[in-house]
């Protein structure tokens, strides 16, 4: 790969395809820390956990589970409430923003 290729896929994954600036799941934790660099690093940092684990999840569920009992059309509600899940498991003592 070239410079120039491997520049436009960097800048298209942090300005394009971006999951906190693209997905509703992300405003939140980026608006609501993004004053202060040492809650932001944390914050992020925790994103990262809690949307790695949920996906990881998701694609296993949803290879083994949702495929062979063709139940593909789930997919759209099942992964938001695995982040959800994922959140209260990696921070189950902390109370929801409101």
């Amino acid at each position: 790969m070239s410079f120039l290729e491997i520049f436009s896929l960097a800048l298209g994954a942090i300005l394009i395809n971006n999951f906190i600036f693209s997905r509703f799941m992300g405003c939140c934790p980026f608006l609501g820390v993004s004053k202060k660099t040492d809650t932001a690093v944390g914050m992020g940092l925790a994103v990262v956990f809690v949307i790695t684990l949920a996906s990881a999840v998701t694609y296993v569920l949803n290879t083994y589970v949702l495929v062979p009992l063709h139940l593909e059309y789930m997919q759209t509600s099942f992964s938001p409430g695995l982040w959800a899940a994922a959140r209260f498991w990696a921070y189950p003592k902390r109370p929801i923003p409101r």
